[in-house]
C-alpha cells in the first residue's frame, strides 16, 4: 500500500521514508546540515518517528507546503508538544497560531509600524546607533560578537519601540528566547523554558492602555481595537506577539554575518570597496544562519507536498533551515557567496504566515555594515560557543575584535 508516492508497511502501518535521528537532540543541532541534507535525500517528506512528525526539508516543497495554508494551518499549533499547542490556541490564540480572515485581522494591526514605509521612517535613527555601537566596540581589545555586537540594535531599538513597561524590556529577550524552546518536543529544554514562557505570558496580561507609551506599538494596538479591527481583550495578548519573535532572529543572523566577514577577509575588502553589496551581505547571512530551524502546521485533510501524500490529521514540520541549504535551488549552498543576494531565502518564511519584522531585521542588519564599512579595516572572529536551542540556531557567544 502507498500513500502517495510514500510507501506504508502492511503489517505495521508504518510511514516511510524514516529517518531515526533525534531531530531536537544536542547532537543532531550541533551538526545539522548533514542530517538536513539526508533528509532531502530521502523524499519529499520524510517522517520523524520520534516526534511523529512528518518533516519537509526541500526548498520548493517548503514554500509548496507554507502557501497551502487552508489545509495545512497553524491554528492547531505551530509546535511539536501538545502542551505549547494548548497554551498558543483556542481562547490564548496568538497571531502565529491564527488562520484565515483572523489571522489577517490579526496581522494587519501588527504590521502598521512594520511596514516598508513605516522602517524607512526609521533609517537614520538606526543608524546613527549603529555607528555609536561601531565607535564603541572599537576600542574594545575583543568583545562577544553575540551579546555586544548582535544583541544591542534589536534589544535596545524594538524594546523601546514597543514602548512597554520597564519589566518587560528588560525580560523580552530571555523570554523571547526561552518560548522558542517551548515549541519543540517534550524535552528539558522544553520543560526548562516553560516558566519563563508563562511569566511572559503573565506579564502580557497584566498590559494595559494607561501603562505604556502612547507613542509606541502596542498603542496601535489599541487604535485598532477602537476602530474595530481588534476586540479590546486581545490586545494584551497580542503585545506578546511583538515580544516573541523580534528579537532573536536578527541577533542570530546579524552574529553570523559577522563572524562570516571575519573568517572571510577577502569579502569583507570586497565589500568595503564596494556598499552596493550590503543587502545582498545581510541576506546571504540570513541564508546560511536560518536562525529558526522551523515550525509544524497541522493537515486538515490528506494534502500533496512535492508529490507525497502526507494523511489526514499529521503533523507537518517544515524546516526552513533545510530549505535555505538545499542544493537542488541553491549552487553550492554551504559556500558564503557575498554575489548571490538570495532575495528569496526563507529564513522568514514564507506565504501568509512569513515575518512581519523582516524589513526591520534587514535594515538592522545594514546598518550594523554601513556603520562598519568605513571604520573597521580588519574583522578577527574566533570559535563560536552554539546555543542549543529546539527551535533557535545559533551562537551563544562569538570572540570578535574589530581592528
Amino acid at each position: 500500500m502507498q500513500v502517495g508516492s510514500q510507501p506504508i508497511n502492511e503489517v505495521n502501518q508504518v510511514p516511510e521514508p524514516q529517518y531515526q535521528p533525534d531531530f531536537y537532540s544536542t547532537a543532531f543541532i550541533e551538526d545539522s546540515m548533514p542530517h538536513y541534507k539526508r533528509m532531502r535525500d530521502l523524499g519529499p517528506a520524510v517522517w520523524l518517528p520520534r516526534h511523529k512528525v512528518w518533516a519537509v526539508c526541500r526548498y520548493e516543497d517548503v514554500k509548496q507546503a507554507l502557501s497551502n495554508d487552508e489545509v495545512l494551518i497553524s491554528g492547531e499549533g505551530v509546535a511539536v508538544n501538545g502542551f505549547t499547542n494548548k497554551l498558543m490556541t483556542g481562547d490564548n490564540t496568538v497571531t502565529l497560531t491564527a488562520d484565515g480572515a483572523d489571522h489577517a485581522r490579526r496581522r494587519r494591526a501588527l504590521g502598521k509600524p512594520l511596514s516598508i514605509k513605516a522602517v524607512r521612517e526609521l533609517k537614520n535613527q538606526i543608524q546613527d546607533e549603529a555607528d555609536s555601537l561601531i565607535d564603541r566596540l572599537l576600542v574594545k581589545s575583543n568583545f562577544d560578537g553575540v551579546a555586544d555586537f548582535a544583541e544591542h540594535l534589536p534589544v535596545h531599538i524594538v524594546s523601546n519601540l514597543l514602548g512597554i513597561p520597564e519589566a518587560g524590556r528588560k525580560n523580552m529577550l530571555n523570554w523571547s528566547t526561552q518560548s522558542f524552546n517551548t515549541t519543540g518536543p517534550y524535552n528539558w529544554r522544553t520543560l526548562k523554558s516553560v516558566p519563563a514562557a508563562f511569566q511572559m505570558v503573565k506579564y502580557g496580561t497584566k498590559i494595559s492602555r494607561d501603562s505604556i507609551d502612547p507613542k509606541g506599538w502596542v498603542n496601535n494596538l489599541y487604535d485598532a481595537a477602537d476602530e474595530g479591527i481588534l476586540g479590546e481583550n486581545e490586545v494584551p495578548g497580542m503585545v506578546l506577539d511583538y515580544m516573541a519573535p523580534s528579537l532573536d532572529t536578527t541577533i542570530t543572523a546579524s552574529s553570523h554575518m559577522v563572524y562570516l566577514l571575519g573568517r572571510h577577509p577577502d569579502a569583507w575588502e570586497e565589500l568595503r570597496a564596494d556598499p552596493d553589496l550590503i543587502s545582498g551581505v545581510a541576506r546571504e547571512s540570513l541564508r546560511l544562519a536560518s536562525p529558526i530551524r522551523g515550525w509544524c502546521r497541522y493537515a486538515t485533510q490528506d494534502v500533496e507536498v512535492g508529490g507525497t501524500i502526507i494523511p489526514a490529521h499529521s503533523r507537518v514540520l517544515v524546516v526552513l533551515a533545510s530549505a535555505n541549504h538545499d542544493e537542488r535551488k541553491w549552487d553550492d549552498p554551504e559556500k558564503f557567496d557575498i554575489h548571490r543576494n538570495p532575495r528569496d531565502h526563507v529564513a522568514f518564511g514564507f506565504g501568509s504566515h512569513s515575518c512581519l519584522g523582516r524589513h526591520l531585521a534587514q535594515l538592522e542588519m545594514e546598518s550594523l555594515l554601513r556603520a562598519m564599512a568605513p571604520r573597521v579595516s580588519r574583522i578577527e572572529a574566533g570559535e563560536p560557543r552554539l546555543a542549543i536551542n529546539n527551535t533557535l540556531r545559533g551562537f551563544a557567544s562569538l570572540p570578535v575584535k574589530f581592528n
